[in-house]
């Protein structure tokens, strides 16, 4: 039996699955729980520790989290961040697809393919 071709990362449209804010210097923190299971989160609480992490993005990781809205494709997005800072983040490809590796990776995001119309 064939084995199904991987989707192209370009074309697969990239979803928050973590819960955010903007901070005071106007980038983004992801609100992360260390754990998933409620039992282990009011347990951390208990012992006076915080149950979830921060994650700090920086400007160009900020401008992508922004642009990642559940209908914009990956290369959307590259075009968009491309657009914004130019040659700074050149190779914008190189750099765009090794972050959402990095996003989809730790659960920050989830990858869906394009349902047509």
């Amino acid at each position: 039996m064939a084995k199904k071709p991987e989707p192209n990362l370009l074309d697969l449209i990239p979803v928050h699955h973590v819960e955010w804010q903007k901070n005071d210097s106007e980038q983004i923190d992801l609100i992360v729980p260390k754990f998933r299971h409620p039992l282990m989160q009011k347990w951390m609480k208990r012992l006076g520790k915080s149950p979830v992490l921060t994650v700090h993005l920086d400007l160009h990781g900020s401008y992508i989290w922004l642009c990642i809205n559940g209908s914009d494709t990956v290369e959307e997005i590259a075009g968009h961040f491309q657009k914004q800072f130019g040659e700074e983040i050149e190779p914008v490809y190189d750099r765009l697809t090794a972050f959402i590796r990095i996003l989809k990776l730790h659960k920050y995001i989830q990858l869906k393919t394009y349902s047509g119309q």
